[in-house]
């Protein structure tokens, strides 16, 4: 025999239902703000191994381009301009009277953020007009070194630094010729 429902066992079930629905949402919206904070946690940490890769790379950088031939004697960090509403960062900045080298520190290095630094290259001398004279390299100092966006970058002209026992090093062979942007 089916048992009957009154309103009030009904009413009771809408109650219980809303209140679940509520504790769904409730639980839903405090999932979304941990993953909301978790997902700054990771952008932070990525961000501050960049950071790492270039205060290792800063230190070394005079000496690595002088041994190549460049004779840069000024290293700039988070070199920054901002004109006509358009804004560019190099990461190192190293620089002597008639050339200058525009490194990229990442982490894990791409593909994408070689095509990212060859744009950053080729607005060098609009944003630094102190510069733009100046014959212009490109570099890529990352932490872990993917041989096929290393040789990306070597193809398209760029040098490219990572670690090598308890320094970093200039990876490209010594007839390697950068090109200039």
């Amino acid at each position: 025999m089916a048992e009957t429902l009154t309103a009030e066992t009904l009413f009771a079930l809408f109650k219980e239902t809303d209140r679940k629905m509520q504790e769904t949402d409730r639980k839903m919206e405090e999932t979304a703000r941990v993953v909301k904070e978790v997902s700054r946690l990771v952008g932070n940490l990525g961000n501050r191994l960049g950071e790492f890769v270039q205060y290792t790379v800063a230190p070394a950088v005079l000496r690595m381009f002088q041994e190549r031939g460049i004779e840069v004697h000024q290293v700039f960090p988070n070199a920054k301009a901002k004109r006509d509403n358009e804004g560019l960062e190099i990461d190192l900045l190293a620089v002597n009277g008639v050339e200058l080298v525009a490194i990229e520190c990442k982490s894990k290095l791409g593909t994408e953020d070689i095509d990212d630094h060859i744009a950053r290259l080729q607005k060098i001398r609009r944003m630094f007009p102190q510069w733009a004279d100046h014959r212009i390299y490109g570099g890529v100092a990352t932490m872990i070194l993917d041989e096929s966006a290393a040789d990306y970058a070597v193809d398209k002209g760029l040098f490219v630094i990572s670690p090598s026992g308890d320094t970093v090093e200039i990876r490209n062979s010594k007839d390697f010729r950068p090109q200039p942007f």
